[in-house]
């Protein structure tokens, strides 16, 4: 069993699985695909989220940023600022 910060336990195997929570205070983490190439393979993604209000939500106006990550390396990074 592990703590994580004195937060609430996490099982082993949801940790080995790939299954871990974000806690509050961390960096969101949206997934996207798994996928398998083979070598010189290029493929094209696209995803996106969307910003609408609703209640269980909440949006801070400001400086915010976004990074790509494949096989948890950043390969690509963006800012933005987000005007309420």
């Amino acid at each position: 069993m592990l703590v994580h910060g004195g937060g609430p336990q996490i099982d082993e195997q949801m940790e080995r699985q790939g299954k871990v929570p974000e806690f509050r205070g961390g960096p969101k983490v949206f997934k996207g695909w798994v996928i398998d190439l083979a070598p010189g393979e290029q493929r094209t993604l696209a995803k996106q989220h969307s910003l609408k209000q609703v209640t269980t939500r909440r949006y801070h106006a400001g400086a915010h940023a976004l990074d790509v990550r494949i096989n948890g390396q950043v390969m690509a990074h963006a800012g933005f600022t987000l005007a309420l």
